[in-house]
């Protein structure tokens, strides 16, 4: 949405062909659902059974023979391995363990895959306005200022996955220009000045 022309008031100021004005308006509300695929945690894994990681089975020792190392889980203190890839439940972080409840179970068979929707939003708002003013036919000045508030938010298929970016804009911008003959402009000078916050 946008007005813009000379700049009058009846009785009080005429100012055609000297003091112009324009104003504007942008505003976007994007609210979008795609669809998203996440890793989370199978039931057994809940309790500490990763075994399903291990597609090559186990030798004598209770130790992963993939040939991908990642296949076998280790103890973070002691780096020792888990047999058959299993996490004593006396050993399963009391933490971990209440965050369970928000995250999804799999829903695509035989897979430890979550598929579903996720909010993908965006919401912005920015005005422009801006004055020029005439002085005669050789000077001319104008002063500009506009601002920017945008919001996006990301979801995820797990609580901590999740993402919220507000960031605000202000921009003001001053012009002066002296014509002194038709093939010489001296004195153009732009000033400007910009802020920009962002939050994590």
């Amino acid at each position: 949405m946008e007005v813009d022309g000379p700049v009058y008031l009846s009785k009080l100021y005429n100012g055609r062909n000297k003091t112009f004005f324009t104003a504007s308006y942008e505003g976007l509300r994007q609210i979008k659902s795609p669809s998203q695929l996440g890793t989370t945690l199978t039931q057994a894994m809940r309790g500490g059974d990763f075994s399903s990681l291990c597609t090559g089975g186990f030798g004598p020792s209770g130790v992963c023979t993939d040939a991908q190392p990642s296949h076998q889980i280790h103890n973070p203190a002691t780096q020792a391995p888990y047999p058959g890839n299993i996490i004593p439940s006396n050993q399963l972080s009391s933490f971990s363990q209440a965050l369970l409840p928000y995250y999804p179970l799999p829903n695509i068979a035989g897979t430890n895959t979550f598929s579903g929707p996720v909010a993908s939003n965006v919401s912005t708002n920015q005005t422009l306005e801006r004055i020029d003013q005439n002085f005669g036919d050789k000077i001319r000045l104008f002063v500009r200022y506009d601002w920017q508030i945008t919001t996006i938010f990301g979801g995820s298929i797990t609580p901590t996955g999740g993402s919220y970016g507000p960031a605000n804009n202000r921009n003001i911008a001053i012009g002066y220009t002296h014509i002194i003959t038709p093939s010489l402009v001296n004195g153009e000078w732009p000033v400007e000045r910009r802020h920009s916050t962002r939050h994590p």
